[in-house]
Parts: structure tokens; sequence; C-alpha cells
């Protein structure tokens, strides 16, 4: 159980009370999630012109925000940027003390955060001829995501993982497009009209922690198996799509079984 916290800002002129509000969110959002994953904290700033800033430590949310660095980070947050990507990371597979297997996770052109496990990555690693930087389960769905930078042909991919997944990226040659893929994990969004901006939680509780009641907001949910792309260029436009993923439990003798499923 890990937790995704971001979010997502539509290309608009805001003001500087504007982007306290925004940052005091990001940072709200990221100490509630630490409930979600207290083992390491990391964010991603993305630019709409493909430069970035992440900052990942083995701290608790708590701690984190407290850092020079996280300050530092958050300082440069402005117009130019289209999301605020955060993750609180509750350790399975792979040392929080490595920062390569925590997140967000950069595969190539592909930074991203999961929420999950997949319970099958050293088949698909071997399947699509991977190299592995880290040993967390994630990068091999990002990796995969760099290879095949399509969406239409990434999404084509997923439904050989096994395993459970909700995850948010981003491929820095397009920026402007934000990439959500809303498997059989937790994922909320609430959209604020006045500031053309989406927050999005593992949780739509975290959302208590923001204070919106001066704002027109919309709150979204949605089903399993639902890609979801914002276009950030202008103002936020959103596209929801369907994608094939099968959620697993794990369970003796899983791997195995998968192996078989797939091999059929």
């Amino acid at each position: 159980m890990c937790g995704l916290a971001g979010i997502i800002l539509g290309n608009k002129e805001r003001k500087e009370d504007d982007f306290e509000w925004i940052k005091e969110s990001m940072t709200s959002l990221l100490v509630r999630s630490q409930a979600r994953g207290p083992h390491a904290t990391g964010i991603a700033v993305i630019r709409r012109d493909g430069t970035y800033q992440l900052l990942k430590r083995p701290l608790p949310a708590e701690a984190f925000v407290e850092t020079q660095e996280y300050e530092d980070v958050m300082a440069e947050i402005d117009d130019k940027v289209s999301i605020i990507m955060g993750h609180t990371r509750y350790r399975t597979i792979g040392t929080e003390k490595k920062s390569e297997n925590n997140h967000p996770i950069r595969a190539g052109k592909i930074i991203g955060t999961h929420n999950g496990t997949i319970y099958n990555a050293a088949y698909i690693a071997d399947m699509h001829g991977l190299n592995r930087f880290a040993d967390v389960d994630s990068e091999v769905l990002f990796r995969v995501a760099n290879k095949f930078r399509n969406p239409i042909h990434f999404e084509s991919k997923l439904k050989n993982f096994r395993g459970q997944m909700t995850a948010v990226m981003v491929n820095l040659n397009r920026p402007n497009k934000i990439r959500i893929y809303k498997g059989n994990k937790p994922f909320s969004m609430l959209w604020i009209d006045e500031l053309d901006i989406m927050i999005y939680a593992s949780n739509s509780d975290y959302f208590e922690s923001v204070e919106a009641e001066d704002y027109t907001t919309h709150d979204y949910r949605f089903k399993p198996n639902r890609a979801i792309q914002f276009n950030t260029e202008k103002e936020l436009k959103m596209k929801v799509s369907n994608f094939k993923f099968i959620p697993t439990v794990r369970q003796p003798n899983t791997i195995f079984q998968n192996m078989v499923t797939l091999l059929s």
C-alpha cells in the first residue's frame, strides 16, 4: 500500500496567493498520504518544456516536507509547471535506503508513480528485454512505458501484467500530457475551477486537508481499468478510455500460475 498525491495544472496565469495555496495543499496531501506509506517520500515537479526536479528520500512525509531540499523545490513552482507528482512509499520489494526503489521513478523519458505490486515483474522485464536498475517491481511498469511510448502500444502491453496497479506518468517528450492508469487500486480526483487544477490522491478523505471552501470543486471517481489523460497545454482537458489489466491477489504458486496463463 502506497500513496499517490499530486496536482495537475492547466496553463494559465495565477497570482502569488494561488501558488501559496497550491504549495500548501500539496504539502498537506503528502502528509495525509503518509498513512499509506511511511518508509519513503518523493516529489517530481515537471515543466511544460520537459525539464523537471526530482526529490525523494527514505523519510516519512512529515519529515520530508520539513527539509530544505523540499522547500527549495516547492519554491520553483510557477505557471510553467504541468504537474506536481508526489508519492509516499510503503516498502514491499526493495529497501527504501536505495534511492532507485523510491518514487517518483525515472525510466528513460518516463517519470511515474505507482501504487500496487506487479507480481510478474521479472517475467515482464525478460519478455521485453529490459534493463533494471532498481529492485522494486514498479520500475518495470515505467520501463515498459518508456519502450512503448505511444500510449496505444503501451496499453496493449498492460494485459500481460499481473498484480495491483494505479499509476501516474509523464513522457518528458510530451510534458503537457499527463497519463493516469486507474487499475484496481483506489484513486480520487478533485477539480478546482477557479485555479484550473486537478488534485488527486489515493484516498478521497485526504482532500479534507485542502482548504477549498472558497472554490468551485468537482469530485471524480473512476471504475477499474480506466485510462485518464489530461492535456495541460491550455485549460485542463480530460479524456477517459478503457484498458485491459487483470488484477491478481497474491496466493501460493501465483507466479507460476501467471506464467502458465501468459504462455498459454
